[in-house]
């Protein structure tokens, strides 16, 4: 099941994004929105308990059809999920302790579509959106 997610900001604007960058199981990722006045704000995404993620450049991404310019996707099930997280399984998901954070059935897929630019994709556990000073 997909289930979309509201940005604060359209991902069709951007000049200097997105940006990412990764520190241990986090990974951040921020995009700019170009104002109707020429000013420039930011947004940023934090993914915690990261898996895998990926970037696809905009002609090698995968059909974005389900993916608009305002939401993040956000899927319990997809190829690419069941594959991870199978190996996931296999390695560490079966010690308690994972099964006392809630198992394989706390990690999601995430995608966010940005107009000319690509998919980027992430496997994670959660995520914290902030969004840019008013």
């Amino acid at each position: 099941m997909i289930k979309s997610i509201v940005l604060p900001r359209l991902t069709d604007s951007t000049d200097h994004g997105p940006i990412v960058y990764a520190r241990g199981r986090t990974v951040s990722l921020k995009y700019d929105y170009q104002k109707s006045d020429g000013t420039t704000d930011w947004t940023e995404i934090e993914f915690n308990g990261v898996l895998a993620y990926r970037f696809d450049e905009w002609t090698c991404a995968d059909d974005d059809s389900y993916i608009n310019f305002r939401k993040m996707a956000e899927c319990d099930s997809s190829p690419w999920l069941v594959k991870k997280l199978d190996k996931w399984q296999r390695e560490v998901g079966h010690y308690q302790f994972q099964i006392d954070k809630g198992g394989r059935s706390r990690f999601k897929h995430y995608m966010i579509y940005f107009d000319d630019q690509g998919t980027f994709e992430v496997i994670c556990s959660g995520y914290q959106i902030t969004p840019p000073s008013a």
